[in-house]
């Protein structure tokens, strides 16, 4: 298994949220995992948090995220989903925050909840190892490999 923890932070700075249009609090992925990984949090979290399958299985209450597909938490929102262990898998998780993430959603045509694929995988996954990247070029952890 890899794992990519941007921050290394499990909490965020509210103060970021309220003074910046955007803010990225946490980033990170888990790849070629061997066991399940599940989450619960029931109050879910103080900021926004997205899911994307790359590659492999999301297992969610209401229906599982398949490669392609995400799913967009709003702070609060109750969180169960479990990381199904598959040959290949690749998951991203973002969390972030800003004053402005409800226009930038709206200009968008985002929503929180359920994102069907948009027939562009691999631009989303390219987007997302930029990502990691660029902020392990910032010394903030270890890159993707």
């Amino acid at each position: 298994m890899k794992s990519f923890f941007a921050m290394e932070r499990r909490d965020y700075d509210q103060r970021w949220g309220e003074c910046r249009w955007l803010h990225v609090n946490n980033f990170g992925y888990y790849r070629d995992i061997t066991e399940e990984i599940s989450i619960s949090r029931p109050h879910g979290r103080g900021d926004y948090q997205l899911l994307y399958v790359a590659s492999g299985e999301i297992g969610m209450e209401e229906r599982n995220l398949e490669p392609g597909e995400s799913y967009i938490f709003a702070p609060g929102e109750a969180q169960q989903y479990t990381y199904f262990p598959r040959k290949g898998c690749l998951y991203y998780w973002i969390q972030f925050t800003g004053n402005r993430v409800m226009d930038i959603f709206e200009e968008s045509g985002l929503k929180t909840g359920y994102c069907a694929g948009n027939g562009k995988q691999n631009e989303s996954e390219i987007l997302l190892r930029l990502m990691a990247n660029t902020l392990s070029r910032r010394g903030e952890s270890t890159p993707y490999v």
